[in-house]
């Protein structure tokens, strides 16, 4: 074979041995992490990584020959640069930009599908604290922001909510009505016999400092209110007593 020949010849591969030249220095605390991306719409032959800034084509290549024995054949590399961020107090900054390697595979690696019940992983109660930290973080902002809101014209979100205002829309139509409970906590007894003791002797002091208002003092509505039906059934029954008697006398009148 002649000498000019010899590097275009592909050797064969061989899973035990690279086909590339490993680094020799050897690390025994290594310092960095490297994260493996799933990327749906990428070809199972590539393989994505977010690697440290410091990481080369050639760290990656050993990298994964050395702890997972994957023979990689081409690497690509790109740097995303972060956008700047305010500071709660102060200027702006820029955060650290994130460096990504993409690697070529011999044997195509095709990610499993994601499990559909997600129970084991507390799904539900995860995605109730993040939309109870979200709703607080809104909450939070509109208050700094000046706009305040009061309880009543907030969305009932609990169930407790909606069933009272459920109830309380019923007594206010008149389907239902309202009937004191029977069986009450024994400690309010108490109190509320300490509070009927002090509106009743409010009451006595108010009457002794004031006796000519028990003479002086003004009719009720309810007094009103059954004073004119009286009136009116007395009238009503005046009129008919009236009418009564001018029938009768004319009957006399068309007899004679």
């Amino acid at each position: 074979m002649p000498r000019s020949w010899r590097g275009l010849v592909k050797k064969e591969f061989n899973p035990l041995f690279p086909g590339f030249k490993l680094g020799e220095k050897k690390v025994y605390l290594p310092n960095h992490t490297i994260t493996f991306i799933r990327k749906d719409r990428v070809p199972p032959n590539w393989a994505t990584f977010q690697v440290p800034l410091t990481f080369t084509k050639l760290d990656i290549r050993d990298y994964l020959w050395n702890l997972y024995k994957v023979h990689t054949t081409g690497v690509r590399s790109w740097v995303e640069s972060s956008s700047a961020i305010r500071k709660p107090r102060g200027g702006y900054y820029r955060p650290q930009p994130k460096k990504f390697m993409m690697v070529q595979l011999v044997k195509p690696f095709v990610w499993p599908d994601p499990p559909k019940n997600l129970e084991p992983w507390n799904k539900k109660l995860w995605q109730a604290r993040t939309d109870a930290a979200n709703e607080h973080f809104k909450s939070q902002a509109h208050l700094q922001a000046g706009n305040l809101h009061y309880p009543s014209e907030l969305a009932m979100t609990s169930t407790p909510r909606k069933r009272l205002a459920e109830q309380a829309k019923a007594l206010l139509n008149g389907e239902k009505q309202w009937v004191e409970p029977g069986n009450l906590d024994s400690k309010w007894d108490k109190i509320a016999a300490v509070a009927k003791r002090e509106r009743e002797a409010k009451q006595n002091k108010y009457d002794t400092e004031n006796p000519e208002r028990l003479s002086k003092e003004k009719p009720t509505r309810r007094e009103n209110k059954a004073k004119r039906l009286a009136e009116k059934e007395a009238s009503e029954k005046e009129a008919s007593e009236k009418e009564a008697s001018e029938k009768e006398a004319g009957e006399k009148e068309v007899e004679k």
